[in-house]
């Protein structure tokens, strides 16, 4: 389990100054006091230790959002840092809570939360992540911590006086079992769920047995009535299978009546297409002239048609031939305007020519322009070098002279240090002897103390010797009493033996004394003898009496013969005892003074001697430092040294370039430099441009000379073609008969077109109407001549019968739709709703059972059950210590009464009283004795959270407050209980007011407070 190592708090609640807790120095004393005023800051220190850890305070009673001190401002950063050994390894925590904190420019900032958990495989700085894994490196949840290891101020005794509902609570978050309240509260929630399917699945069977309302079946109705489902099932099965052979009837009845129909129409459309087809006959014959009358003007329209495209001919070639003009003359144009561009051009080259001679003389120009800046420039790079050398040389010489000093101060200061580690040598020799004094007086000590031990025995056996006396001589008179009492009634018995026989005696029984049959004088009884029954009785409490002062004569002797064996032992035989007993007393109070200076020496000189590795450590290092800073000296001076002679050689080469370099501007240079860069790259630039543009331009001319060429050659040929097409034009309307306005004869391509088409449809609809009309009178011949009147009454007849069947079968086919549903409806229902019921049974008696709702277990859930197993078992633990701790007087028990109702029962606590025999509640203890209980049972937790959690070893244990209820006796028992928690190798750590603590425990926490915040120094 976790041990802490160090703690550190940076204006954390009342310590606004970075305050430290060493835990190493206790020297292994892992029993600790925290002592303080009121308010000073105790509890902060396991506040701090919790939010480290826990991110959390270790009380219900402060928040972490409220830890930054109020003594400190928005520049002071709040801090906790907590070092702390488990398993063997070490393990580093910091954290800051949200704050105000010192920000930019001497301003504030928001601080959010944030931490850093050092462990072997790195850092973890997400709040999240580092809280899951230092719970999982401790194996314990911050409930069972504050349950275990810190018991906080004002929560000692709540584990101990809460009732069932809030002991659950606890338990549940110390072992963990809300899995199984998860389980019981999914089995409610089953519970629930399969009731409403139940309440569903009966509403929807009802529902189903409504929708039957209307089928007209007397045994299907009474079921109906009786909710009778199975029979209301099988009678629905029977109704449809009776629908089905009515319907079967009907639908024969209805195809054999289709059949006639379609046969009658089929007549009657065939009347019907001869009568179409003959109306038809007699509308085409009335159309044939006005169809003539369009075949003439198609005839027309091809002729001129062929004119038409003769006279399109001419004008698209005369188009052609005054397009081709129209490019000859721009061309023309063109190439005027080319011979004046290559003109120009031409000039501009010739201009070019002589500044492109000229270049090789900008040139040179350009590198000695160059060479002079870059004279410039080593000259000002040098100035800067010596600048640079000369600020590092200032500063080497200033660092010489801050080493110089810092040795000078060093040797001071080890010279301080060897004095100190003398002393501290020396008292580690006298420690050494004070110790070897110690020893010889512990031996004297005890010796006088088992001396003291044994006389305080012997007084008590003597005084138990004395009221032994006493009691024997109460004893004795009262045995000589009873003797002589029995004495008394024997004689009594003996004397009256005469008269009892005498009594029973008759005139013909012979005496037994004498064995005479005549009895002259019979023997009186006595009524105040004894019976022998009574005699035995008296004998019986006699020996009783007796044995009992024999016995108590024998414990006489026993003490009488211990106390001259111990005033043998003590060589106290002629001496009174209780002065013996004063003088011891005070050469015990003698040696007890002497060994409490004893101890103050020992505390000083050891304080002295353990800073005696520290000192030799720290002169170690600073000697190791000042060979360090010697070394460091020296190689300063040689650095001084070597820059002092870089920089001379630098300013000798600058005074000898100044003098070669012409006194000039380095901006002007640079000016000219580019003045003549910009020259060079025009003309290189503009020369091969200028020279490609007259190529270009007379290659162009000679491009468009020869389409020139070309134009005349196509302009030749065009007016050929014109001249042949104007020929063919007159030709073709020589031969059409036509005139020149020939156009009026022409139609669009679309009447054109739509005449031809109505003209061939014409002809093709008098050769169809023909054909079909023949095939038609052949049809009819096969049919047996009636009328088309009678074959409308026929089927008019025949279609007022297939209606009617036709709704009987609707009104039949909705009945069995009714019944086959509703027969499916109820049967799927109906086995749904059984099965439902039947797991609601089963999963309600689980769910009472487990959720403690049920009789049969005492109202006890599950998890109530589970957590009272732990709580025995820590009940049986906490047993251990509190007989101790109240010498066998109490014993903590579960509580058997059974509360009404059904709340959380079955983790309350009594209390069973030895000295009373009676069993009542813990609520009823004192202060002082609720206390060891509380502790007792804690203690008892955490036993059993070791045996139950497997590797978690609970090595610490935090109590806050709580001693001050308790009496001296039960002080000196809880001590005894912490010590023996000590001993077993916990550390424990108390906060208390008690006085008697700080003599108790010998390492303290001082805890002290001023105006400016608090403070804390471990003392021993």
């Amino acid at each position: 389990m976790m041990r802490p190592i160090l703690l550190e708090m940076t204006a954390f609640g009342p310590y606004k100054e970075k305050t430290t807790i060493d835990f190493r120095k206790f020297n292994n004393q892992n029993l600790f006091l925290i002592s303080g005023a009121t308010g000073a800051g105790k509890t902060t220190i396991f506040d701090a230790i919790s939010y480290a850890l826990y991110d959390d305070a270790s009380g219900n009673s402060r928040s972490k959002d409220t830890f930054k001190s109020d003594f400190a401002d928005d520049t002071d950063l709040c801090q906790v840092t907590f070092l702390f050994e488990l398993n063997g390894k070490e393990y580093r925590i910091e954290r800051t809570p949200r704050q105000m904190g010192p920000g930019k420019r001497n301003g504030t900032k928001q601080y959010e939360s944030a931490v850093a958990f050092y462990h072997e495989n790195g850092i973890t700085t997400k709040i999240k992540e580092a809280n899951q894994e230092i719970e999982s490196l401790l194996s314990l949840s911050y409930d069972q911590f504050k349950q275990i290891v810190m018991l906080p101020q004002g929560e000692f005794k709540k584990l101990l006086e809460s009732d069932s509902k809030d002991k659950e609570q606890i338990f549940r978050n110390i072992f963990q079992t809300e899995i199984i309240l998860a389980f019981q509260e999914e089995l409610k929630n089953q519970v629930a769920v399969l009731k409403k399917d139940a309440e569903e699945a009966n509403i929807s069977l009802r529902t189903s047995l409504r929708y039957l309302a209307d089928l007209d079946d007397v045994v299907l109705q009474d079921a109906i009535m009786t909710e009778d489902i199975e029979s209301v099932i099988q009678r629905l099965a029977e109704v449809t299978n009776e629908f089905e052979l009515q319907e079967n009837q009907i639908t024969h009845s209805l195809n054999m009546s289709q059949q006639t129909i379609k046969k009658v129409e089929k007549q009657l459309e065939e009347l019907q297409k001869l009568q179409q087809l003959l109306i038809e006959k007699e509308e085409l014959a009335q159309e044939k002239d006005s169809f003539e009358q369009i075949n003439r003007h198609i005839q027309n329209f091809e002729k001129a048609q062929g004119c038409l495209e003769a006279k399109n001919t001419v004008e698209s070639e005369q188009q052609e031939l005054t397009a081709l003009e129209n490019k000859r003359t721009s061309n023309e144009q063109l190439v005027i305007q080319l011979n004046m561009d290559a003109e120009n051009e031409k000039n501009l080259f010739i201009r070019l020519q002589d500044e492109y001679k000229k270049i090789p003389e900008w040139r040179e120009k350009e590198k000695e322009l160059t060479k002079q800046k870059e004279q410039q420039l080593d000259l000002l790079q040098m100035k800067n070098e010596s600048a640079s050398l000369q600020k590092v040389q200032d500063k080497k010489e200033r660092e010489y002279a801050e080493i110089s000093e810092e040795l000078l101060s060093l040797q001071k200061e080890i010279k301080r240090l060897e004095e100190k580690h003398e002393k501290s040598k020396q008292a580690q020799e006298q420690l050494t002897r004070l110790k070897e004094q110690q020893k010889d007086l512990q031996i004297e000590y005890s010796q006088l103390e088992q001396y003291d031990e044994n006389i305080n025995r012997l007084l008590v056996i003597i005084e138990e010797w004395h009221e032994a006396i006493s009691t024997l001589k109460e004893m004795k008179e009262k045995a000589q009493k009873s003797s002589h009492h029995l004495m008394k009634k024997r004689t009594l018995y003996y004397d009256n033996l005469a008269g009892l026989l005498a009594s029973q005696l008759s005139d013909d029984m012979p005496c037994p004394v004498c064995g005479s049959f005549d009895h002259p004088a019979l023997a009186l009884p006595n009524e105040e003898a004894p019976t022998k029954e009574q005699l035995d009785t008296i004998q019986k409490s006699n020996d009783e009496i007796q044995q009992l002062y024999a016995t108590q004569a024998t414990t006489v002797a026993n003490l009488h013969k211990q106390i001259k064996s111990m005033e043998e032992q003590l060589e106290l035989a002629d001496y009174d005892h209780l002065e013996i007993k004063k003088e011891t007393q005070e050469q015990f109070a003698e040696k007890q003074i002497e060994m409490e200076k004893l101890v103050l020496q020992i505390n000083e000189k050891q304080q002295q001697a353990s800073q005696l590795e520290e000192l030799a450590s720290a002169l170690a290092a600073f000697n190791k430092k000042e060979r360090s800073l010697e070394l460091t000296k020296k190689e300063q001076q040689i650095n001084i040294e070597n820059q002092n002679r870089q920089l001379q050689t630098i300013l000798k080469e600058i005074e000898a370039l100044t003098k070669i370099i012409p006194s000039i501007n380095l901006d002007e240079i640079t000016e000219q430099i580019k003045e003549v860069e910009n020259q060079i790259k025009k003309t290189e630039k503009d020369y091969p441009i200028v020279q490609e543009k007259i190529a270009t331009i007379e290659k162009n001319i000679a491009i468009k000379n020869t389409e020139n060429d070309s134009f005349n050659n196509q302009i030749e040929a065009a007016e050929k073609r014109v001249q042949n097409a104007t020929a063919l034009f007159q030709q073709k309307l020589s031969e059409a008969n036509l005139s020149e306005d020939f156009e009026k004869s022409l139609i669009s391509k679309d009447t054109y077109t739509l005449n031809v088409e109505q003209y061939t449809h014409y002809q093709d609809s008098v050769k169809i109407n023909q054909r079909n009309i023949l095939s038609q009178k052949e049809i009819l011949s096969s049919y047996d001549g009636k009328s088309e009147e009678e074959l409308d009454e026929i089927l008019a007849r025949i279609i007022n019968e297939v209606e009617q069947e036709n709704s009987k079968l609707q009104t039949l086919s909705m009945q069995k739709q009714t019944a086959v549903r509703g027969q499916k409806n109820i049967t799927d229902t109906y086995s749904e709703l059984s099965d439902v019921r039947e797991k609601y049974s089963q999963i309600r008696r689980i769910s009472e059972v487990a959720n403690g709702t049920s009789k049969e277990t005492g109202r006890l859930s599950f998890e109530r059950y589970v957590l009272a197993i732990y709580y025995e078992e820590i009940v049986q633990a906490a047993n251990l210590r509190l007989k101790d701790m109240t010498a066998g007087r109490y014993l903590l028990l579960r509580s058997e009464e059974i509360g009404k109702g059904a709340g959380a029962r079955g983790l309350e606590l009594d209390v069973f009283d030895n000295y009373t025999s009676q069993k009542r509640s813990v609520k009823t203890l004192s202060g002082g004795e609720s206390f060891k209980a509380s502790l007792a049972l804690a203690l008892g937790l955490s036993d059993v959270m070791q045996q139950q959690s497997g590797g978690i070893q609970i090595d610490t244990l935090f109590i806050d407050e709580g001693f001050g209820s308790l009496d001296s006796e039960s002080l000196d028992s809880a001590i005894q209980t912490l010590a023996d928690l000590n001993a077993l190798g916990r550390m424990v750590g108390v906060i208390s007011h008690v006085e008697e603590l700080k003599t108790r425990i010998p390492v303290h926490i001082e805890v002290s407070h001023s105006t400016n915040g608090s403070s804390a120094k471990i003392t021993m």
